[in-house]
């Protein structure tokens, strides 16, 4: 389980986003050296959440010869039985609903929240107010996306943030022959940071 919570993070996907499928070896029916690991690999959905776990019976698929190793045949069938078991994957989730629900931090605002059902994409559109800039959508404190408009693939019950950020405004005083500039200190400042500022005249 912790190798395929790392895979998922290293990939930038979703805790329990997507399924792993896991095949029997050569089973003892005909031979396999192995076989005895096929009990471990049955119990594998039992360290997953719901619906994200699953394994595949070689029931059946015969070997090359060497007790470890399918033959073409039984490859072939093994590969239609991952693709069975992942299409009634796909099936049993479209029929899953969740809820998605979008908000805005101070700043701006947001859409996109919807009722929908697991494997939907969803458009999120973020817009700034005046004086801020779009800072990225947010699952808690991870990172989702940069972009103001998200394209998100509803795996769960999901709250998602659009955060933003107060634009830098940079202060600076040009003087012209016949007079001074006193007040703030030039420099970078926050949106709506009040500032002063004087001319005064030359004798």
């Amino acid at each position: 389980k912790r190798g395929y919570d790392n895979i998922l993070e290293d990939l930038g996907l979703e805790p329990n986003s997507i399924p792993l499928i896991a095949g029997e070896v050569v089973s003892a029916e005909v031979g396999g050296s192995c076989a005895s690991h096929n009990s471990i690999i049955q119990s594998l959905p039992n360290s997953f959440s719901p619906n994200m776990g699953y394994w595949v019976s070689s029931a059946g698929c015969p070997q090359a010869g060497d007790g470890l190793h399918f033959n073409s045949e039984g490859y072939r069938t093994m590969g239609k039985r991952y693709a069975e078991k992942m299409l009634a994957h796909i099936k049993k989730m479209a029929d899953t609903p969740c809820s998605i629900t979008v908000v805005a931090g101070e700043g701006g605002r947001a859409t996109g929240s919807a009722e929908t059902f697991i494997g939907k994409e969803l458009t999120l559109v973020a817009k700034a107010k005046r004086g801020y800039h779009f800072a990225g959508w947010y699952d808690g404190e991870k990172k989702l996306s940069i972009y103001a408009t998200y394209k998100y693939t509803a795996v769960n019950d999901k709250t998602i943030e659009a955060r933003f950020e107060l634009n830098n405004c940079i202060l600076k005083y040009t003087e012209a022959e016949g007079g001074t500039v006193e007040g703030t200190e030039a420099g970078t400042y926050k949106y709506g940071t009040p500032v002063t500022m004087t001319a005064i005249p030359a004798d």
